[in-house]
């Protein structure tokens, strides 16, 4: 047989209900007057990314690296504005101004 445990006093639904309600009311207010007030962080990154060294070899490698594609595409504008510039000149047309 099963034996049923009593705990000597009993919660009724209206109390259950209520209970409910009151931790609805309560987590509505919480979350209500927490998303009205601002919250702001600010991070100085520029500090944080200046005391890590790592961070400055690979700027530096980043730079150079910058640099050698922003002349190898001045090179290739350069070429291409030539030969636009030849294809212009023998169909008559004015060389366009750079």
């Amino acid at each position: 047989m099963q034996e049923k445990v009593k705990l000597g006093f009993r919660i009724g639904p209206s109390i259950i209900i209520s209970v409910i309600i009151s931790l609805s009311i309560a987590a509505s207010l919480y979350l209500l007057l927490w998303a009205r007030t601002a919250k702001i962080a600010y991070i100085d990154t520029g500090r944080l990314i200046v005391g890590f060294s790592a961070a400055n070899d690979v700027e530096k490698e980043v730079k150079i690296e910058d640099d050698k594609w922003q002349g190898q595409l001045k090179i290739l504008q350069d070429s291409l504005q030539a030969q636009v510039d030849r294809e212009r000149a023998g169909e008559g047309l004015k060389p366009s101004p750079v």
